[in-house]
Order: structure tokens, then sequence, then C-alpha cells
């Protein structure tokens, strides 16, 4: 197995070990706990891009890459007709169905994001708190995934971490980050600016719209 394929498999393990603490995360309680400013800026911060996501208006098909816990495919539930939602780990998955009360209107996907193809075109394909996690030898995959997702005329919704200088990310975008017990993994973290942003989606064919917050980039292709 090559480098690169272990240090997915590990990034994957990590979230599939992550799940009953993700949400903790999320909403910062027990150990992610900075206070209540920061927990209201952040809750402020989320919604504004929330908001960007309702700018999108209503669609038949979405697809959510990465849906994780559900945090965001409720939101887009009200927003789609018809989504599905893709995680390469079952335990977040079984959370997102849940989240949504199993939904008949969605269809959870357990696949690898690095391999994914999808049988349909979609009028909406998000995907949240993702990019930072894929390595800079795979964007131009992910890049070609998203092509091959939409349909002509079709929109794209992203939100991610803001640049930042967080000292945990090595040179070469990795981290390494620990879980409630004890354990350690290295995991992909690559952080953008605005420029940046614009430039590969660009690069890509996607003329995005990057807006920041303090904690937060969101783009969106209309």
């Amino acid at each position: 197995m090559s480098q690169d394929a272990r240090l997915i498999r590990e990034q994957v393990d990590y979230y599939r070990r992550r799940a009953p603490e993700y949400d903790d995360w999320f909403f910062q309680r027990g150990r992610y706990d900075e206070g209540d400013a920061r927990r209201a800026q952040w809750q402020a911060e989320i919604e504004s891009a929330r908001t960007r996501l309702r700018s999108l208006g209503e669609v038949d098909d979405a697809l959510e890459l990465a849906c994780g816990t559900g945090l965001w495919t409720g939101h887009l539930l009200r927003q789609a007709r018809r989504l599905t939602a893709v995680d390469a780990s079952p335990e977040v998955i079984e959370l997102a169905l849940a989240r949504v009360r199993h939904d008949p209107r969605v269809m959870f996907e357990v696949a690898d994001l690095f391999a994914y193809r999808p049988v349909q075109r979609y009028d909406l394909v998000a995907f949240t708190f993702w990019l930072s996690h894929v390595p800079a030898e795979r964007i131009g995959g992910f890049f070609d995934l998203l092509r091959r997702s939409l349909r002509p005329g079709g929109r794209l919704f992203a939100v991610d971490s803001a640049k930042t200088r967080d000292k945990r990310t090595s040179a070469d975008g990795l981290q390494e980050r620990d879980l409630a017990d004890g354990s350690t993994f290295r995991i992909v973290k690559r952080y953008y600016g605005k420029e940046e942003l614009q430039a590969l989606f660009a690069e890509h064919g996607f003329r995005a719209e990057v807006t920041l917050t303090p904690s937060l980039w969101v783009a969106v292709v209309r």
C-alpha cells in the first residue's frame, strides 16, 4: 500500500472513531468548549453559511459529499426534493440517519469519496468541512467528481475552516489529531485563503463566490 493510501485509510479510521464526539466539536461542548462568547460567535458564523445555502433556492436532486453526522443534511432536505448523502464512515451515517429521522427523501451511501462514481447528475452538490481534507495530489480528481456530478447549470455549495496559523499543521498539510480516548491519528488539513480558493475553483472550471468569516470560508457556484 502506498504512503498516500495509508494516510487516507488513517484519516477514514480517525473519522470513524471520532463519530461519537464529532458533534461535541461542532456544538462546542465538552473538551471543545471555548466559552459562551466563542460558542455564540461560531453559531452566528454557521448561520451565515446556512443563509448562503438557502440563497441557492429549491432543487429537485442534491448530492452531499462527506455528509458526516448529518449536521447539514437536514438543511439540504429543506431545499431538495431528493438527496443522496455519501460518506466513508458507516458510523457517522448511522448518526445522520437518526438526525433526519430516516426521512425517505434521503438515500445514504457508504463510499470512498476518492473512488466514488455518481449514478446520476444533480442540481446541487454540497460538501462541508471536506475540501481541507483532500490531499493536494487528489484535488484534480475531486473536481473531476464535481463535474461528473453536476447537471448543466447546477450549483455548488461548500464550507470549510478559514485559513489560520494552526501550529498542529505541518508544512506538508498534515495534522496529528487525538480523540477523547487518547488515541492519535494523522490526517490531511489544508487551509485556503479567499484568493487561493477562487483560483482553485477557476482552475477547474468553476467561478466561485467566496466569503469569509473569522472561522469559515463559504463558496457558492450558481
